[in-house]
């Protein structure tokens, strides 16, 4: 598992976390509601980094056309 986290392939919890400005409960969370998809390696729950990006932008765009319909 360790040459899929070197090669930045996949995230680990904390790291989505970090990146996001939310805690592990709430990417957890994420992660069972199925809004982020994730793979169990030994005792590792391992987010893959495209995914991580997807979400993020998606979540981007969601507030931005939230500004515009507020106008």
């Amino acid at each position: 598992w360790n040459i899929l986290l070197i090669m930045g392939q996949y995230l680990t919890v904390k790291e989505v976390s970090e990146r996001f400005g939310l805690t592990r409960q709430a990417i957890y969370l994420m992660i069972k509601e199925g809004r982020l998809k994730s793979k169990r390696i030994g005792p590792f729950i391992l987010v893959p980094e495209s995914d991580a990006v997807k979400f993020q932008v998606e979540k981007k765009l969601k507030r931005v056309w939230a500004v515009r319909v507020k106008r």
